[in-house]
């Protein structure tokens, strides 16, 4: 992305810091005495991590996807009653946690002084934007990168992800960015914008951060298109699927995963209700769904 969005967002993530691709020792991760289940099985996850011999960041994240099967799928894990907060459920996911938590563990388990606190850090970069000249970004309702896109976004900008999408022969979309703020009733720390000044200004930011994304198109590969490139995907590869529905860009996400003979994908499943490899390839998912209009492809790259 160009300097514009980086200057203009309401939300920009301050710049990650780099690590270095080594090995880390084993005492590195403790077992956590914290009690905490979710704290207890993301350590784990980067201990499990870090003793791969795997450097390919993609072929990282499949693992890291893979020892998340059977996670049970919970809905607005992220919105609890009460002011937003840095949190990470593991023990429990939606789609977009399901891809952060693997992500994070990634990134962490090659931190040059890897813990727990790492992690959180991790979360915290995927997750929200600062505004310019904030580091780390502010934890806000209004900060948090509840558009897929915003999120892809930031991934390039920081040099963690490229987006392949048109690469991959995708095209532009005519889709506007505006669910939020057309249907903020439905979002409980803006449902009373109407009369609280606090839930307003949350809803003013949300509509400003549209308002910017929508500066740049949306960009997809049509669903009829998907069959004929995915050779082009690789595993570990992160799957968006885009949607139709007005004002929304993606409705799910998932992990590449080839098998048996196809190019399918691991994912949290409303349908499964946890997280399962599913039974069919990426093309048949999204011809399946009338919504689904395409997908978007972004590829992990190291950190340098």
């Amino acid at each position: 992305m160009g300097m514009r969005f980086k200057s203009l967002i309401i939300s920009l993530l301050a710049a990650v810091s780099v690590a270095a691709f080594s090995v880390v020792p084993v005492a590195a991760y403790a077992a956590s005495q914290s009690g905490d289940p979710d704290r207890q099985a993301a350590e784990k996850l980067i201990t499990t991590l870090s003793l791969s011999s795997e450097k390919d960041a993609g072929k990282l994240l499949l693992e890291a996807a893979r020892m998340r099967l059977g996670t049970p799928y919970v809905a607005g894990l992220l919105d609890p009653d009460g002011p937003e907060k840095l949190q990470m459920p593991f023990v429990s996911t939606d789609c977009m946690i399901f891809v952060e938590t693997c992500l994070a563990a990634v990134l962490t388990s090659r931190e040059a002084e890897p813990a727990y606190e790492k992690y959180m850090d991790n979360v915290r970069l995927l997750r929200y934007r600062g505004t310019e000249g904030e580091s780390p970004a502010p934890i806000l309702y209004e900060t948090r990168l509840h558009y897929a896109t915003a999120w892809i976004r930031n991934l390039v900008e920081e040099g963690l992800a490229d987006d392949l999408t048109l690469k991959a022969g995708g095209v532009l979309s005519s889709g506007k960015f505006s669910f939020m703020s057309r249907n903020y009733k439905s979002y409980k720390q803006i449902a009373a914008a109407d009369t609280d000044p606090e839930a307003a200004a949350r809803l003013k930011a949300i509509a400003r951060t549209e308002a910017i994304l929508n500066e740049e198109p949306m960009t997809y590969i049509p669903k009829s298109q998907i069959r004929s490139i995915e050779d082009k995907i690789k595993d570990g590869d992160i799957i968006f699927f885009t949607t139709s529905i007005a004002g929304l860009d993606i409705s799910h996400m998932a992990i590449a995963c080839r098998h048996d003979g196809i190019t399918g994908f691991i994912h949290a499943s409303t349908a499964a209700g946890k997280v399962i490899v599913d039974k069919g390839s990426i093309s048949d998912y999204a011809m399946s769904r009338k919504s689904c209009t395409g997908i978007k492809v972004v590829r992990v790259l190291p950190r340098s």
